[in-house]
């Protein structure tokens, strides 16, 4: 014969329990939440440290190669370009003979869309060149040119270097206006004796000369 009053007292007991872990469920859910959160975060942090570790590392080793290696590539740019200004002079003087070839710039041609950035200045490429125009010119042409060594960390030696161009610029063109001052004058000087020889012809034909 089953006993009711157990049965009942076991039922309530039971749902008194179940009650009670429904009620304390969301905390241990929270709980292992926090607990869970907690165990990423010091795996997170300990993955962090290595490669925080590694990071430092490469900057260090960045830091250490990168400067003499740029500066290196660059003054050696601004050489070939040099040298590519005196190939071009000599290629204007070329004999015109078909046997006679140009020679080449020494400036590879993946030069002309190659970028190095300057460390300290953001807007001013170590290269390319600066492109020459009236209001550097100007600027250039006003300020001492001056190089003073214990600036060049701070890049100074750049702009000294970019006055030089300029300068270089100038000068190039200054020189292909005085070629041309002196080709139209010796075309004028041409053209003046070649009239007066048609006068002298005219003159000896007793012609009219104009």
């Amino acid at each position: 014969m089953v006993d009711t009053a157990k049965v009942g007292a076991a039922v309530a007991t039971a749902t008194l329990s179940r009650d009670r872990l429904q009620a304390a469920l969301p905390r241990l859910q929270e709980r292992l939440k926090e607990v869970r959160e907690q165990e990423d975060l010091a795996a997170w942090k300990a993955d962090a440290e290595k490669l925080e570790v590694r990071r430092m590392a490469k900057m260090t080793e960045f830091a250490d190669f990168y400067p003499p290696m740029y500066e290196r590539i660059v003054d050696h740019l601004y050489s070939m370009r040099a040298l590519d200004r005196e190939i071009d002079a000599l290629n204007r003087r070329r004999p015109d003979h078909k046997s006679v070839r140009p020679l080449e710039y020494s400036t590879p041609a993946f030069t002309l869309d190659l970028k190095i950035p300057d460390p300290y200045k953001k807007d001013q490429p170590l290269w390319p060149p600066p492109q020459p125009n009236l209001a550097l010119q100007m600027i250039a042409a006003i300020r001492p040119d001056s190089f003073l060594a214990h600036e060049a960390a701070a890049g100074t030696y750049i702009e000294a270097r970019n006055r030089r161009v300029l300068e270089d610029d100038r000068r190039q063109i200054a020189e292909a206006e005085h070629r041309q001052r002196e080709r139209e004058e010796r075309e004028r000087t041409e053209i003046e004796a070649a009239k007066e020889r048609d006068r002298q012809a005219y003159r000896e034909r007793g012609w009219p000369s104009g």
